[in-house]
């Protein structure tokens, strides 16, 4: 397992958390993500995103980096 950084980002706000993901469920994730960002009818709409953590980057510069 390794962590990863989920958000769910929109216009008026974004939710971040961090989550341990086996591959499989990865695979699930990105596919979630992939079908949010395509059936989203316009840009305010959240969308899902994953992305490896990096540990090397301040939590609150990473927070920050989508809003």
């Amino acid at each position: 397992m390794k962590p990863y950084r989920v958000s769910l980002i929109g216009c008026d706000a974004s939710t971040r958390f961090r989550m341990e993901l086996t591959e499989e469920g990865l695979i699930v994730l990105k596919r979630l993500e992939a079908l949010s960002k395509a059936t989203s009818k316009y840009p305010c709409m959240p969308k899902l995103e994953v992305e490896e953590y990096r540990a090397d980057i301040p939590e609150e510069d990473y927070l920050s980096e989508n809003t």
